[in-house]
This record gives C-alpha cells, structure tokens and sequence, in this order.
C-alpha cells in the first residue's frame, strides 16, 4: 500500500465519503427511471466511481480501486444504454456500495479484505448484457450460464471483517450469498431483510459516533462571520477596560451592551456551525422502505419533504434510530399487503409521507402512512392481557389514549415473533430516546385510513429556551418545549378549584380535570411560602395543596404556616368554626397557588411552585458524576450570578410520582372517571363571547355563532340606503347594534370600535361593540324573564356583572325580516303544523327554543326529561312527527331515550335531532351509535330550523 501521508489519507477520505453520501439514493433514483436514462445522474454516479477509483488507485488501496472499477463500467453500460437497471442489477450495485463504505470505515486494514464475491457480482452483470437471450434480467435464483460459481473462500467478507474492526459500524453492507447476482435471493431472506434492519442500528455504535465528531464542514463565508465577531468582542472588551479604569460609568454602559449585543449575535453564529440538514438522515429511509417492503412482498412509495430543515449536529445523530424504528413499523404494521389494499379499495402501492418543518422556534417531523390505522379497542385489549394496564383504566381512556399504548415497554400486537416486530421492543425506546433530547412524540390514527406520527424536537441541545421557577429556595429550569401554560390560582379560589380524586390532586382547567404534582414533594426540598406582612420565608406546613381550612378540612392548630393579618379574610362562620385569625395569609396574594402545565407526549399535568420567574435562554451543561442516578434533572445551567440552576426532567418527574403514561396510570383512570361524571353535572354549560355596547352595559353571545371579530374605526362606517356598513373583504359588511331593537345604550363614542361577525340568514353580518371582549365558559343560572325584551333573550351574572344575552337572530330578524324567509325547496306541505316533541330540562332553553320552533308553525309538546318524554310518547305517539332532545337529563338522558325510541317499532321511524352543549366527537359518535339523525349546539336556531324542516322531509 502506498499511502503518501495521513494528511492525504484524510482528504481522500471526506472526498470520497462526500461522493458515496448521495450514492444510495441516486441508485434507487436510477431504478425507478427505468428504461428512462436519466443521463445528468448517472453521469453524477459515474464520476463519483472514477473519481474514488482514481484516488485509490494512487494512493495503492487495490480493493477500493477494483471494486469501483466493476461498478464504473456497469453505470458505464447504463448511462449508454446497454443495461437497463433493473431491481436484481441496482440491488448488485447497493451491495457493492455499503462494501465500499465499510472498507472506507477501516481503511488502512481494506486489502486485506476478500471482496471476490461482489467482484464476481459486478462482472456477472456484465457478462448477462453481453448475452442477448438474458436481457440483461436474470431470472430469480439462477446463475449466468457457462459462469459456475467458484467455491466460497473461508476468508471473512468485506462487510463481516470491517464490520468486527468497527464495532458493528458497517453492518449496513450485505453479505452475498454463493450465487454471482446476490439479488437473486427469493424474497424474504435473511439477507435482504438484515440490510434493512440494520440500516443504522450496530449492536455497538460508539467507535462510528467518535468518528463522526471529529470533523464538521463549515462554510468559509461563516468562519469569516465569527472571526467578524471576534474582532469585535476584543476592541468592547478594550473599550470596558479602559473605562473601567478611567471610572468612566457611562463608557462602560456603553462597551457592556455592545458586548452583550455581540454576545447574541457571536452565539447565533456558532449555533450555525453545529446545524446540519436533517437530509442526511431522510436520505437513508428510501434504500430502507425499497428493501423492507421487497422483502415483505409489499409495494410501497416513500414521499421526502424538508430535506433541507436543519437541525443541532447532536440532535441528527440522536434521531436517526428512532426515525428508522418508526419508519420500519409503518412499512411493516402499517401497509398492508397489496391484495388487502385492493380488497379495502385503495391503491396497491401504499405511500408513506417523512415531512420536516419549522414551527414555534422547533422542528417538527411527520411520518404518516395510508394503511390499516391503529385499532384502539384491539390495543387496550392487548395491554389488559398482558397486564400492562386494568380493564377500568382502559374503559376510561380516550381513543387517542388507546393509541399511545404501544409507547408502554413490551407492548406488540404481532401474533408472531418474527426479525422485523413481535418482540415488545422499540416503541418504548424510541419515546425514551426523543425524551433524552427533550423532544415529544403523539399519535394520530384513524381505522382503516392511516396513521400519522408527530415528534417535536429543539433545534439545538447546547442552547435551550427556559421557564425558570422557585421551590425550596433553589432555582430550577423547565424546557420550553414541554411548557404548556402557566396557571395562577388566586388564594380565595385555591380550596374550591383544587379538588381530590382517590389520593391525586386535580384543578378543572377548561372542563378537563389535571392531575398536579407538587415539585417540593418530588424532589425532597422543603416546602415554603412567603410570609405577606414581613416578606419572610417560611416552612409550609400544609400537608394537602388545597389545604385552606375550608369547611370539612381536618383541624389543624391555631398557628400553623405563620398566619398573619392581611387586607382579606375567611367567610365570618369559617373564623369562628376554627377558632382562626379573623384575617389569614390563605387569602392574601401571596398565597396564589403558581402551577406549571407541562407536557410529554400524551401526558400533560400541572407542577406546582413556588415562585415564577422569568424564561431566559440557557446553556445546558451535563450533569457531574454525582448528580447522574438522580433522574429527576436532565442536566445544569449557571445562571447570570454565577449559582448553579438544575434543569428539570418532565418526564421522568411523572415517572417518579406514578404517572408514567396518561395510559397507564390509576391516577390517570380516576381523573377520567372524575370528568366524565363533572361532565354530567355540567347541563347547561355554555362557551360565551362577552363584551360590551355601551360602558357601563354587559352583553354575551354564544361563541360557537362568532366567525371573527374585527378592529374598525367608527370613520370607516357608512350610512347607506337607511342602514350602517363597512367596506369588508372586497364586499359589504352590514352593521347592526342592540340599542336598535332593544332599551339598551347605544355602543360608546369610541374612535375604535369593535365588529363581532356573525352568519345569519346565510350571510355575514357585523354587530358594534367595545371592549374588553373575553371568552368565558360557564354553567348558566339566565333569568329569561327579568329583562327579557327584543333581541334578549335574558340575563345571567358573569364575572359579577349582570350580562344581557344577546338573540342575534332575532335582532336581525325584527330588522330585516326577508332575509329568514325559508326558501321553497326546503319547506313542504307536510311540515306546516308537524308536532314536535322538545325534551330539554332546563326551563330557560325549553321556554326560548319552544319559542322559536312556535314561530316557525310547528306545534311543540314540551318534556323535562327523556322518562316524561318516553310517557309522552306512549299516549301521543301517533301525532308526534319529530323528536328534539337534550343529552344530558335527569330520570333518563337523551341516549337512553334515542335507544329506547330506535328499538321500539311503533316509533323507531322518527327523527331525532340532539340539542346539546356536549358536541365533542367522541358524544356525536356515541349518538350516531344509538341513532340520532343530527347533532346541533344549543342556540344555533338557524341550524336547528334547517335541520328540522330537512328531515321533516326525509321523512315525509
């Protein structure tokens, strides 16, 4: 071997794994053009073989060199015609490519590689294009004729010695079998399958990780950027020295913002160095789909987008694993076999889609597949068999609940174990490793459509965006990316919005219960609180978080926390029941429960602190010897004044309190049963938008009407043809107030003011209101006789303001009656007069939409409930032409009466429309199950007509 030098040896390397980088790809590029030469990439192919050949040949690497030079005139014969690259060809050519890179691997060891099969390999190619009757094609499993294969040496092959020099590094490289095309192996054989499982997963992967750290190409444009900088952080620095030393305050403000501008833009800069395109590992998945899906007789197209989305150098290593497993189970679990396909009528060819974007400073990734989707109740059935969770945590999950167990460690629902899956292994792993990198991965899946796999990630490891927090006196870091939302619980609501389900603590956050954790508790740090009339720190005594002595709280002695006077006290006949301060720290400010929302992937819950302070970019550094079995911190940052921050591991802080999946946790299980039953309770719950029309006048209007809400200035309005509009999206907008149908004021002298847009009568209309507009939803006590008027349909009190309810319909209605004429194909002669059964137990809903079906001509037989319904059914059945009903009722709920109605003959041919506030998917497939026609929230009366005269006619 004669190799000049080791700085040579070096430059042949990068050049020549530069070449064999997009080598793999352009093969299978060249396979699908088929007859179809695409010249400009074969050429590219083909100097890239004469380049390496060349470089070998002078620096006396005589395998590298041979074996390019088969694989140069077999693209030679391509790129002129003679060979079409057929799939046995290009396997032959991925063969000798993955030696190639294995023998680049360990160079200095590769001529003493025996390489002869591939050799052999390559030329039988060559000989079968000389031969006419082959056609270039040699049939599966057969030798070129008059070409006998030589007797196999003992020697190791390529890919097996350089594979034990490496550690595994080059498993990638096939071992060919005695055959002279190892293409000719039927499908599914070991070695087919093994150069696809292996793409990337060595048993021991460390020697190739050290080797690809060693070096990192920059742009030359970028050095010069950061020796830009450079220049510029020495002459602040000078600058800061001399004014230090001349006492000049001012010049040294001046020199310490520049250098802190410098600073930013210098990090910027170096973040640049270590980012590279998450292509380099996309570009792998082709040659691993091809291969898979050949071996499992399966037709698959791999669609690539974001190749060029860049990602932390740490974070491109890191994911290639997790990304092959995932890509892997969407070949194998998720594409069915072309004969299932055709028979489910879809394509054959199934198509995985591997998307990159930027999103919200992260970088998200989608591997979604049109096969058979994930079967929820199947995987839930599977988990309870082997024990992994209970049959009532099962019937209290969600169905993407059910979707995310296959993130538990042993969960397969393989009915065998084969090579590729059956064992248990991977999802768990490829959660754990996206933890690692503090990323996140869900789950969406529909049955029988597909699967689409979502993974959150940061864009650098080295730099991270922060929530700092206060527990224990020490300041602690929360990744952004697993931040949700911050919550602040003011000290008078912490008793009635903190609730108790089995041993858990909860808070109600938008009508979903979640579960929260106390960081003190966690990590063994003392729980304190800050004392509001001294300021001074104070143990926290309290052994429950909604400990506040509410009435049913245990006793506790007079003196516990510390408390102290403040400006707001307990209820007076709380005081004297436990015998406390007529004024206690519990309802002060400085009592406010701080929790932190946080999420990883399927799980979410609330961590409580106790100070927030503010989000800051930090620098991870990586945890010393000490520190590394405690598993609630990921790793450390110093802070601005030089003490020590510990960054917080969200994930396995749930580990570590018993939540280790939303799945699979009993705590998880009780807070689904505890929702489903607030749900119950929660009848007349409504989404509202509030805002105002004149100061000192409330108004709301059911938020599902609202399409948007626009800024205008009141010089934009209009008086045209007797009415008030505003020029809007290229059209008019008409504008209408309250105080026009209604003995309420008329909308503020404000130079801006607000348009809420509506659509009624089949188009948009604008309302004029002011601020502050807010969206609230609450269980409604309305008063719909107090100051009911037109255009109002009652009253209630939200956020302790009297709130007038706004008909919108009816304001527009009384303005512009024409607008509502129903049109002829939608009325019928059977409609004028139907009866209606209307089962709604609150009193103001039945009293306001009786009202409006009556205006309508229909005749409305009201019911309190489904059991007086059911009665009423019985006694009237033959009048009744439609039934309309709440879900949620006392005596019997508005399912219950649906089954009962589709199970009796004498009734089952009635429409049934659901009038409701619970209109989740999961509520509209449990009334499509039991036979309810339509599905409508309370207070679209527009809606509720159309549907009614609809299927009024259906029926007739």
């Amino acid at each position: 071997m004669v190799i000049q030098n080791d700085e040579t040896l070096q430059m042949f390397l990068e050049e020549s794994l530069e070449h064999l980088a997009d080598i793999e790809s352009d093969f299978l590029a060249i396979e699908a053009d088929g007859a179809g030469i695409n010249k400009e990439l074969v050429n590219k192919v083909y100097r890239a073989a004469h380049s390496i050949k060349g470089g070998a040949g002078f620096m006396g690497l005589t395998n590298i060199k041979d074996l390019t030079h088969e694989m140069e005139n077999i693209i030679g014969k391509i790129r002129s015609g003679e060979i079409i690259p057929t799939p046995d060809i290009v396997n032959v050519l991925l063969s000798a490519s993955d030696t190639l890179k294995a023998l680049m691997k360990d160079i200095l060891n590769s001529n003493d590689v025996d390489i002869g099969d591939h050799v052999r390999a390559l030329k039988a190619v060559l000989e079968a294009a000389k031969t006419p009757s082959v056609n270039t094609q040699l049939p599966s499993g057969k030798k070129p004729a008059g070409k006998p294969s030589p007797p196999r040496k003992k020697k190791p092959s390529a890919s097996r010695k350089v594979a034990k020099k490496t550690g595994g590094a080059a498993a990638t490289a096939n071992v060919p079998s005695g055959d002279p095309l190892s293409s000719n192996l039927p499908e599914g054989h070991p070695d087919l399958t093994v150069n696809a499982e292996t793409a990337d997963a060595g048993p021991d992967r460390k020697s190739s990780k050290r080797e690809q750290e060693t070096s990192l190409r920059v742009h030359v444009s970028l050095l010069d950027q950061l020796m830009t900088l450079a220049g510029e952080l020495v002459l602040s620095r000078n600058q800061l020295l001399q004014s230090m030393a001349s006492s000049d305050t001012r010049g040294a403000e001046v020199a310490g913002q520049r250098i802190d501008l410098i600073t930013s833009e210098l990090q910027e800069a170096i973040m640049l160095t270590r980012m590279q395109s998450i292509g380099n590992v996309f570009n792998k998945f082709p040659r691993v789909v091809r291969d898979l899906a050949r071996s499992l007789g399966k037709q698959v197209e791999l669609s690539l987008e974001g190749q060029d989305v860049e990602l932390d150098k740490a974070i491109i290593e890191a994911i290639g694993d997790p990304l092959t497993h995932l890509v892997r189970n969407a070949v194998d679990h998720g594409i069915e076999r072309p004969g299932m396909r055709k028979a489910a009528g879809k394509s054959t060819v199934g198509k995985i889609f591997l998307r990159a974007y930027h999103e919200a400073g992260q970088v998200n990734i989608e591997i979604t597949d049109d096969g058979r989707g994930l079967d929820g109740n199947n995987i839930a059935a599977k988990a309870v068999e082997k024990g992994l969770i209970s049959e009532e945590q099962a019937k209290a999950m969600s169905a993407r609940e059910k979707a995310n167990l296959i993130f538990l460690p042993g969960f397969s629902t393989a009915d065998k174990i084969t090579d590729i899956s059956g064992r248990g292994v991977g999802m768990d792993v490829v959660r754990a490793n996206l933890d690692q990198l503090v990323g996140m991965i869900d789950i969406d899946s529909t049955l029988g459509k597909g699967t689409t796999i979502r993974i959150k990630l940061p864009l650098t490891l080295a730099i991270i965006p922060c929530q700092i927090v206060v527990t224990g006196g020490e300041r602690y870091a929360i990744p952004q990316v697993n931040l949700e939302e911050l919550l602040r619980i003011p000290a008078n609501q912490v008793g009635r919005r903190i609730e108790r389900v089995g041993d858990a603590d909860v808070v109600r956050l938008r009508g979903n219960l979640l579960p929260l954790i106390r960081l003190a508790d966690i990590i063994g740090a003392q729980s304190l609180y800050t004392d509001p009339a001294t300021g001074e720190i104070r143990p926290d005594r309290r052994a429950a978080i909604a400990d506040r002595r509410s009435p049913g709280s245990p006793m506790r002695p007079k003196d516990d926390g510390g408390a102290s006077p403040v400006d707001v006290g307990p209820p007076v006949e709380e005081t004297a029941r436990y015998n406390r301060h007529a004024k206690d720290r519990r309802y002060h400010a400085a009592g406010a429960l701080n929790i932190v929302v946080v999420s990883t992937g399927a799980l979410k819950y609330g961590l409580v602190v106790h100070h927030l302070l503010d989000s800051e970019e930090i620098v991870v550094k990586p945890l010393g010897r000490d520190l590394k079995k405690c598993k609630a911190y990921a790793g450390a940052t110093i802070m601005g004044d030089g003490r020590v921050a510990l960054i917080l591991d969200v994930s396995n802080l749930a580990k570590m309190c018993g939540l280790k999946t939303v799945e699979g946790s009993e705590r998880a299980a009780e807070v689904a049963v505890s929702e489903l039953e607030a749900n119950r309770a929660a009848l007349d719950k409504q989404s509202l938008l509030v805002f105002r029309g004149a100061e000192n006048e409330q108004f709301a209007a059911p938020l599902s009407l609202v399409e948007r809400i626009e800024k205008i200035k009141r010089t934009d309005i209009e008086q045209v043809g007797g009415m008030r509009v505003i020029k809007y999206r290229g059209g008019t907008l008409p504008l209408f107030s309250v105080d026009q149908v209604a003995a309420v004021g008329p909308p503020a002298e404000k130079e801006n003011l607000l348009v809420i847009v509506f659509a009624v009568g089949g188009r948009e209309i604008g309302l004029l209101a002011i601020g502050p507009v807010d969206a609230v939803e609450i269980n409604l006590d309305i008063d719909g006789t107090t100051l009911r008027q037109t255009g109002i349909m009652g009253s209630a009190i939200i956020n302790d303001h009297t709130t007038l309810l706004v008909d919108i319909f009816e304001i527009v209605q009384t303005l512009n009656p024409q607008w509502f004429r129903v049109p002829e194909q939608m009325t019928h002669s059977a409609d004028m007069g139907a009866t209606i059964l209307f089962v709604e137990d609150s009193g103001f809903f039945r009293h306001h939409v009786k009202g409006a079906m009556e205006k309508e001509g229909f005749h409305v037989i009201e019911a309190e409930d489904g059991m007086v319904a059911w009665d009423l059914l019985n006694e009237d059945d033959q009048t009744i032409s439609l039934v309309v009903t709440d879900i949620e009722m006392p005596n019997m709920d508005g399912f219950t009466l649906t089954r009962k109605i589709r199970e009796n003959p004498n009734y089952a041919h009635l429409p049934v429309i659901a009038l409701t506030t619970l209109a989740g998917e999961e509520d509209m497939a449990k009334g499509k199950a039991v036979g309810i026609d339509d599905y409508l929230i309370k207070l679209d009366r527009e809606r509720l007509m159309r549907s009614i005269h609809g299927l009024l006619q259906a029926a007739a």
